[in-house]
C-alpha cells in the first residue's frame, strides 16, 4: 500500500497512518527531528545497504531518539545565543524537511 506524504512524495506505508505521524511530529518531544532522522537512517540501511526493514526499524528508534534530542538541544543553544547576542552562528545540526 502507498500513500502520499504532505510533501507530495510517494512513500511505502510501513509505519503509522498519517494521523499517527502527524501526532508524533506535533506532540512528541523532538518528534519532527526524530521522524526525519529515523526515516533517513532506516532508508539508508534498507535501500542502500540492503538490510531487512524489520531488523533496522525498531532497533534504531532509541538511539535515533537520543541523538535527535542532542541535536535539538544544540540547535536551541545556538539559536538562543544568536537571538540574545545578535550573532549569526549557523545552526550545527539542521535537519532537512
Amino acid at each position: 500500500m502507498r500513500f502520499v506524504v504532505p510533501s507530495g512524495a510517494d512513500k511505502d506505508q510501513r509505519g503509522p497512518d498519517q494521523r499517527g505521524q502527524r501526532c508524533l511530529v506535533d506532540y512528541v518531544l523532538f518528534g519532527h527531528a526524530f521522524a526525519v532522522n529515523h526515516d533517513g537512517l532506516v532508508g539508508t540501511l534498507r535501500d542502500d545497504i540492503g538490510l531487512p526493514h524489520i531488523l533496522v526499524d525498531v532497533p534504531t528508534m532509541v538511539p535515533v531518539k537520543v541523538s535527535s534530542g542532542v541535536q535539538e538541544g544544540m540547535n536551541l543553544i545556538v539559536n538562543t545565543m544568536n537571538r540574545v547576542f545578535s550573532t549569526q552562528f549557523s545552526i550545527p545540526s539542521e535537519h532537512s524537511h
